[in-house]
C-alpha cells in the first residue's frame, strides 16, 4: 500500500504482511496510550505499569484489525473469492481480493463480516473485564480494546468508499437498480464527502490547539478520498475495457531472445538497444525463459562473455503467458499485481502470438476515456 511489507504469516492460505508503516503508528499508539490515555482514564494505576498496557492494549488492536480482515477473507473465500493477501498499514489493514465481486449478495456478506467481528470483539472484551479488578491493568486495556472495536465497527459501517458501509450500500443499490457503475459513483461520492468531513475537522482541530489528532484526521481523509476515487476510476476502466481482448490490443512484433547468446551480446544488443528491462528467451517459436536485468546484475562481467542466456534464465514464465482471448482488464490485474511491464500472448501450441505492455494499456486507457468525453 504504502512501500515495503514484510510476510509474518500464512491463514487460511493468505500471506498475511505487515507494511513499515504500521511500526510507525504502532509506537505512536503504544506512547499515546501510555503517556495519555490510561494515566488520565486509571490514575490509580501504578505509572509502571502504563507502559507495558500500552504496548499490550496496541498488540491488541492491531490483532482486532486483523481478524476483522481475516473475517472478510475468510467470507470471500466461501464465495470462490480469493484472496491474495492481508496487509496491515499506518491506517488499519486492507484484504486483496484477486477478482471483483460478481453478484451484491456476495459483496454484501463479504463486507458485512468485518463489523459483525468487531462487534464480536467489543463484547467478548466488554465481559471479559467484566470478571477482572476494575482497578486493574487487565481491566483498563480489555476496556480500551473494547471500545476501539465499537468505534471500529461503527466507523466502517459509515456508508461510503472505501469503507464497509459503502461496499453494503453499493451492493443495495446494485441488487435493488442492477446498475453496478452508478452504485459505485453514489458510494464513492458519498466516501469522497466524509474524507472531505475528516479533513475539515482535522484543520478545525489544529486551529483549537489539538495539532497531533488534527494532523491524524487529514492523513485519514486524505487516504480515504484517494481510496474512493480509485473505487470508481476501476469501474470506469473496467466498463472501458469490456468486449477488449489481449488478441486484439497485442503487438504482433516481439522481441526475444535466443537461449545461445552471451550476456555479452544480450546487454550490447538487447538491453542498450531497445531499452527494455526484460526479454522473453525463445527456442523456435516457442518460450524457454525470461531474462531480465535483476539476473544480469548477479553475473560478474568479466564472465559475460562465456555465460549465455539460457544458463541463467528463469525458466518460471507461468506468470507472463496469457492466452488470446484474456481481457485487458484481467491483464492489467495481473501486470499490477506481479508489478510486470509486459505479458506474452500465446496460443494454444505455446508459440508466441505477440506481446501487450502495461504502456500500451494505459495509452489505449487514454485514447477510449478521450474517445468516450
Amino acid at each position: 500500500m504504502f512501500g515495503r511489507s514484510i510476510k509474518i504469516a500464512t491463514i487460511f492460505g493468505i500471506s498475511i504482511e505487515i507494511d513499515f508503516s504500521w511500526f510507525v503508528i504502532f509506537f505512536l499508539v503504544a506512547w499515546s496510550l501510555s503517556k495519555g490515555y490510561f494515566p488520565y482514564k486509571y490514575p490509580e494505576i501504578g505509572k509502571q505499569y502504563y507502559w507495558t498496557m500500552g504496548i499490550i492494549a496496541s498488540l491488541l488492536l492491531f490483532l482486532s484489525v486483523l481478524l476483522h480482515e481475516l473475517s472478510h477473507s475468510y467470507i470471500a473465500l466461501r464465495n470462490n473469492l480469493p484472496i491474495s493477501k492481508i496487509t496491515l498499514f499506518i491506517f488499519g489493514g486492507v484484504a486483496n481480493l484477486a477478482e471483483e465481486v460478481k453478484t451484491p449478495g456476495v459483496e454484501f456478506r463479504v463486507a458485512i463480516a468485518g463489523p459483525i467481528c468487531s462487534f464480536v470483539l467489543m463484547f467478548l472484551c466488554h465481559f471479559l473485564a467484566g470478571l477482572a479488578e476494575p482497578d486493574s491493568g487487565v481491566f483498563a486495556v480489555l476496556s480500551y480494546v473494547s471500545l476501539i472495536n465499537g468505534i471500529l465497527a461503527i466507523f466502517n459501517l459509515i456508508p461510503g468508499f472505501p469503507l464497509d458501509g459503502g461496499r453494503l450500500l453499493r451492493s443495495a443499490m446494485w441488487y435493488f437498480t442492477g446498475n453496478y457503475k452508478g452504485s459505485t459513483y453514489l458510494a464513492s461520492t458519498i466516501g469522497k464527502g466524509f474524507a472531505f468531513f475528516l479533513m475539515a475537522m482535522g484543520f478545525f482541530q489544529i486551529m483549537s490547539g489539538n495539532t497531533f489528532n488534527g494532523i491524524w484526521l487529514i492523513f485519514i481523509g486524505y487516504f480515504l478520498k484517494g481510496a474512493a476515487e480509485s473505487s470508481y476510476q476501476q469501474v470506469v476502466m473496467k466498463e472501458i475495457f469490456t468486449d477488449l481482448t489481449a488478441e486484439k490490443v497485442m503487438k504482433r512484433h516481439v522481441i526475444s531472445v535466443t537461449g545461445g547468446i552471451s550476456i555479452r551480446n544480450l546487454v550490447d544488443d538487447y538491453f542498450l538497444n531497445y531499452h527494455y528491462d526484460s526479454f522473453p528467451v525463445v527456442a523456435g517459436t516457442r518460450t524457454i525463459g525470461i531474462i531480465n536485468m535483476p539476473i544480469i546484475k548477479h553475473i560478474p562481467k568479466e564472465e559475460w562473455d562465456t555465460t549465455t542466456v539460457q544458463a541463467v534464465m528463469t525458466q518460471e514464465t507461468e506468470k507472463y503467458l496469457v492466452s488470446p482471448g484474456d481481457s485487458v482488464d484481467d491483464l492489467l490485474s495481473r501486470m499490477v499485481r506481479g508489478n510486470l511491464g509486459w505479458l506474452l500472448v500465446v496460443k494454444d501450441d505455446q508459440s508466441v502470438a505477440g506481446i501487450v505492455t502495461r504502456s500500451d494499456i494505459m495509452h489505449l486507457l487514454k485514447i477510449k476515456s478521450d474517445l468516450n468525453e
